[in-house]
């Protein structure tokens, strides 16, 4: 049962009674006074989408890199893509909501210019390089997710507190399971067991990614009025498992430990209602798991010269920040091959090798660089300059690169102006979730600075959902006569809770 708290009211997503439609959702609304009454959610005509998306975001968010590789048995059409073709179908009878959208939103303008431009691309450069040309192309095509999220969400005032009922359940669990995984995929426990059809190992598990959706999950537990579920005991249990889960993720990847950072900093400085107790929970965790680490002297030994250890996670931060490390440490040659790939990418900006329109989608991009690694695998795997921001600038120039920053300055800059009443005790859920998206949304584009991170689909799909969403948030803000399509009626609810 989920429960959207509000200000003397609650809704309470229950099983169907067998005399409701397939397509509702059954509420009960308990009031003030005590008393209580049933109503019905439709989810149409985006439940069927809707529940199919709540299982591939769920897969990325537990199984990262592998749940990328499940796809229909014989095609090479992966689940994010036939998620993605069938949202577009349903979101295609609502046409009038894509149309309202993009004539009024700046950064959903920005998006399709980038969706046309990609196409283009792929237009161009598919007879030379093929598969590869659409496989590149993808991360920026998966812009679709935002339109069809924000058409979703402005055609049906339901589709936002359902959203946000299914992660706060899928929360608890990740939570938990977020230090396993990291284990998982940084030891290499059993490779040879592989997702069908493909050679990736299930355990294909990405501990950027993971610190950043981990913070997610902490900045939601601190930003949703009433998501401090069942007791302040378990909320700060929830929270301790959860600086676990980033700390070990941290020891390991420096991007996910810097955008997980950035994420905790602008929740608490920006958004958070209520600081001082937040501060005090999250101080005393951290002061506790830092005196046992440290009392302990636990270290997870994961081969080659990182662990999951206290001293790891203080080694990164100081390679973070600028600090000195080990001049022959593996971390400090990480730092000297990222800085020169990346510097190959602003010397082809400079000589006008890369112009307005960039070298286009199919290039190994890691080939043309000479950084290519020694082994096959790897090698495939790396068609980028380990950054997908200067991915961008490198594949669709510098007309591409200024249409990804604009578009990003001017959704934040429009979702800021909802989310910057979250700490109000008054805050709506569209309030409360315009603060989340934009963290998630920023770290997120925080660790795609220091990894390849935004050019999978387990990454990439998230971020444009998240897109999606605060577009939808704006759009059912926004005052009526500044959008031609009818005002989506605003879900009034002031947090998200589990019974």
């Amino acid at each position: 049962m989920t429960n959207l708290a509000g200000r003397g009211w609650s809704f309470e997503y229950t099983p169907l009674p067998s005399t409701a439609s397939r397509d509702d959702l059954v509420v009960t609304t308990s009031l003030g006074d005590g008393s209580r009454h049933l109503e019905s959610l439709s989810l149409r005509p985006f439940r069927g989408s809707l529940l199919l998306l709540a299982v591939v975001l769920g897969g990325y968010l537990l199984f990262s890199r592998a749940f990328a590789y499940v796809r229909v048995p014989g095609m090479p059409v992966f689940i994010g893509d036939l998620t993605l073709a069938i949202l577009l179908l349903q979101v295609g009878r609502v046409p009038m909501r894509v149309r309202a959208l993009v004539w009024h939103s700046v950064p959903a303008r920005m998006l399709t210019a980038l969706l046309v431009m990609s196409g283009g691309l792929v237009w161009v450069h598919f007879p030379a390089y093929g598969i590869d040309a659409l496989r590149d192309a993808a991360p920026m095509l998966y812009g679709l997710y935002s339109i069809a999220v924000a058409a979703a969400i402005l055609h049906n005032r339901h589709v936002l507190p359902w959203l946000a009922g299914w992660y706060q359940r899928v929360l608890p669990w990740f939570l938990v399971w977020a230090p396993i995984s990291v284990y998982l995929g940084a030891a290499k426990v059993n490779t040879s067991w592989t997702v069908p059809g493909s050679s990736t190992s299930i355990f294909s598990f990405k501990p950027g990614d993971t610190a950043v959706h981990v913070a997610a999950a902490i900045s939601f537990l601190w930003l949703i009025q009433g998501s401090r579920i069942r007791s302040s005991a378990y909320h700060r249990a929830l929270t301790a498992v959860g600086f676990t889960g980033l700390l070990a993720a941290g020891s390991i990847n420096r991007g996910g430990l810097a955008a997980g950072g950035v994420m905790l900093a602008l929740t608490f400085l920006r958004y958070a209602p209520r600081r001082g107790t937040i501060a005090a929970i999250s101080l005393g965790v951290l002061s506790l798991l830092v005196a046992a680490a440290s009392l302990t002297g636990v270290r997870v030994e994961l081969g080659g010269d990182r662990d999951v250890s206290l001293e790891q996670v203080l080694t990164n931060v100081v390679a973070t920040i600028g600090g000195q490390v080990d001049e022959e440490s593996n971390l400090k040659n990480n730092v000297r091959w990222r800085l020169g790939l990346w510097g190959e990418v602003f010397s082809d900006v400079q000589d006008g090798d890369i112009g307005t329109f960039g070298l286009g989608v199919g290039p190994n991009l890691a080939n043309r660089y000479g950084y290519a690694t020694s082994s096959a695998e790897s090698a495939q795997q790396l068609r980028s300059v380990h950054n997908s921001h200067l991915t961008i600038l490198a594949r669709w120039g510098v007309l591409g690169a200024a249409l990804w920053l604009a578009m990003w300055l001017t959704w934040v800059r429009g979702v800021d102006r909802v989310g910057r009443s979250a700490r109000s005790a008054a805050a709506s859920l569209e309030q409360q979730l315009a603060a989340w998206v934009i963290i998630v949304a920023a770290g997120m584009l925080v660790n795609g600075v220091f990894d390849a991170a935004l050019e999978g689909p387990h990454a990439s799909i998230w971020l444009w959902v998240i897109m999606g969403i605060g577009l939808g948030i704006c759009g059912i803000q926004a005052p009526r006569s500044d959008r031609r399509a009818p005002k989506a009626e605003s879900t009034r609810a002031a947090g998200v809770q589990i019974q």
